[in-house]
C-alpha cells in the first residue's frame, strides 16, 4: 500500500484494525482489516511537525514540534478516533517556547520529553481542555511509561531519569511524581 502524493512516514500507532501514520502534520488513517486491499480512510491535520503518536482508548495524541526564527513550538493535539473514518480535533495544547519530542501517557496524564524545557505532564481528563499541572526540570529527549514509572533519557543520552508518583521534585501542583534516580550512562 502506497499513500498518495509525496509522503514521508515517520510514526505508527495502531488500534484494533486501524492503522495511523503521519507525514509532517498530516495523520493518515488506514483500515488494514485486509492486508491485500488496506484503505486509506480518514486523514486529519495538526498543527506543527508530529514527532511521536499515541492511542489510547477513543483518542489519538499527536505530539508535534518544530522550530521557527530560532523560537520553540510545540503542540499536543487531542483526536476523537471513535469512529476512524471521521477523526474529530477535540482540544490542544500550545504552550510557549517548548518544543515536544516524544510522550508517554499514565491515567489521565500525558508526559511530554520538551528538551530543554523538561518532561512536562499534561493532564488531558478533560479532552477538550488539557493543562499542564506540573514539570521536572531536566534535558528531556525522550518518554516511556511502564506502570507508575516514567523514563527519561537526558540530554545525548548521558543520564537516564526514573519518575513516579510521590515526589516534590517532580515540580507540581500536586506531586504526581518523585524522581527515583538520575542515572549516569557514561
Amino acid at each position: 500500500f502506497q499513500i498518495p502524493g509525496r509522503v514521508w512516514i515517520r510514526q505508527l500507532a495502531i488500534k484494533d484494525q486501524f492503522a495511523f501514520v503521519n507525514s509532517s502534520g498530516r495523520i493518515f488513517i488506514l483500515d488494514t482489516y485486509d492486508t491485500d486491499d488496506i484503505v486509506l480512510v480518514a486523514q486529519v491535520e495538526v498543527q506543527g511537525n508530529i514527532t511521536d503518536l499515541l492511542v489510547d482508548g477513543e483518542f489519538l495524541y499527536a505530539c508535534c514540534g518544530w522550530w521557527t526564527d530560532e523560537i520553540y513550538l510545540g503542540n499536543l493535539s487531542i483526536i476523537d478516533i471513535s469512529h476512524p473514518q471521521r477523526p474529530v480535533l477535540v482540544g490542544s495544547y500550545v504552550p510557549d517556547d517548548i518544543f515536544y519530542r516524544s510522550m508517554a501517557k499514565i491515567d489521565d496524564h500525558i508526559f511530554i520529553a520538551a528538551e530543554k524545557s523538561g518532561v512536562r505532564m499534561i493532564d488531558v481528563s478533560n479532552p477538550t481542555d488539557p493543562e499542564e499541572v506540573g514539570f521536572y526540570n531536566c534535558h528531556a529527549d525522550n518518554v516511556i511509561a511502564n506502570d507508575s514509572l516514567i523514563y527519561c533519557n537526558g540530554m545525548w543520552g548521558e543520564e537516564l531519569f526514573i519518575l513516579r508518583e510521590g515526589d516534590p521534585q517532580f515540580v507540581s501542583d500536586n506531586n504526581m511524581n518523585e524522581l527515583i534516580s538520575p542515572v549516569p550512562l557514561w
